[in-house]
């Protein structure tokens, strides 16, 4: 997660409710942060992606004990 890309984050609660407000008067910003932050959750937790990763784990487990 990239901070201005997927996400907005600050370490202080200031500077988080700047980025809140930034955030309410920008739409383009609003519109790039919610497809791109779809994109990252899809590429990373879809179940076709997990779904690949738990069958490499099984044929690994499967081949060690075989």
């Amino acid at each position: 997660v990239v901070h201005g890309t997927h996400v907005l984050t600050s370490d202080t609660g200031k500077g988080m409710a700047d980025l809140v407000v930034k955030l309410l008067k920008d739409p383009a910003l609003q519109k790039k942060l919610a497809k791109n932050g779809k994109a990252f959750v899809k590429s990373k937790y879809d179940w076709s992606i997990i779904s690949e990763k738990l069958d490499t784990i099984y044929q690994t487990i499967g081949s060690n004990h075989a």
